[in-house]
Parts: C-alpha cells; sequence; structure tokens
C-alpha cells in the first residue's frame, strides 16, 4: 500500500515557529550597479527542526 501526501497534509503547520521569514529581499550594491541576490524568500523554522545553511566555501555562510 502506498500512501501520498499532498499540499498541507504533507508538512503539517507548527503553531509556533522558532523563526519566521517572510518576503526577505537582499540587494548589493546601487543604482546601475544593483544586484539583486534574493527575492521575496519566506519559510519558517520549527523548535527542533533540524537546519543546514549550504552554499560554496568562501561564501560567507556558517559551517554545518
Amino acid at each position: 500500500m502506498t500512501t501520498t501526501l499532498i499540499g498541507a497534509a504533507a508538512r503539517p503547520e507548527t503553531p509556533t515557529a522558532l523563526l519566521d521569514v517572510r518576503d526577505l529581499r537582499k540587494v548589493y550594491g546601487g543604482g546601475n550597479r544593483s544586484v539583486e541576490a534574493v527575492r521575496n524568500l519566506t519559510f519558517s523554522i520549527a523548535p527542533g527542526e533540524p537546519v543546514c545553511i549550504v552554499g560554496p566555501s568562501g561564501a560567507g555562510r556558517p559551517p554545518c
């Protein structure tokens, strides 16, 4: 028997988020030389949920 979870059932909502980020935006530079690195980033982290930030060496992320 196979069960497929779709939508909200696949990821139940946590009543209290440890971190809740909505519509985050990051722009580097200014004027004609600006670069939009992040646009409309939204996420939540529940208490006890494991999290790791990944990226290339030298990108400014903390080690996991």
